[in-house]
């Protein structure tokens, strides 16, 4: 199963994505699907197993997301 974690800016996606790569987390940028209502047209795309630890990152730098199962 896949996640897909949105985020309120450009910005933040690229933040998220690059702590991504840091960590050795493998995830993709995605549009946000259509379905799916968000403030940024980016998402990362992460794998089920990688979820708690993104999860912890992204809080632990202050960005703000929403998860969705995919």
């Amino acid at each position: 199963m896949k996640h897909i974690i949105l985020f309120k800016t450009t910005r933040d996606a690229i933040r998220a994505q690059r702590l991504c790569k840091r960590n050795d987390i493998s995830c993709k940028v995605i549009p946000v699907p259509r379905d799916i209502s968000s403030e940024c047209g980016m998402a990362l795309e992460i794998h089920n197993s990688d979820l708690d630890r993104i999860t912890e990152i992204v809080i632990k730098n202050g960005i703000s997301h929403d998860i969705y199962n995919k």
